[in-house]
């Protein structure tokens, strides 16, 4: 098997994307998220775990009580489980494990 060296704006695209993944529960799985560098396809397989925030703002400049209400999920943090890179011809290449330590270096602690 290749290797494949991963650029530092691959590795910041990915933990961006990792990070800012949409939430409605306190798990979320993604599998074959896609990302491409120089014609080569990264698949990457990650979970999501948030926590629910309570978050209610009552206004209480009028008579009757008006309760805004800013409750949402919030990472706790993300784990990378799996980095496949495949080349043009759909050969997988090896991705080594500083680039994916520095993927996690980077993610939602």
């Amino acid at each position: 098997m290749q290797n494949f060296k991963l650029k530092k704006e691959t590795i910041e695209a990915i933990a961006d994307f990792l990070n800012s993944t949409e939430i409605f529960d306190e798990y979320t799985s993604v599998e074959d998220a896609e990302f491409e560098q120089d014609d080569t396809l990264i698949c990457v397989d990650y979970e999501v775990y948030a926590t629910w925030i309570e978050d209610k703002f009552v206004h209480t400049e009028v008579s009757w009580p008006n309760v805004e209400d800013f409750s949402r999920w919030e990472i706790s943090s993300v784990t990378l489980n799996k980095v496949i890179a495949y080349d043009e011809d759909g050969e997988e290449l090896g991705i080594s494990s500083e680039d994916f330590k520095e993927i996690e270096k980077k993610l939602a602690a």
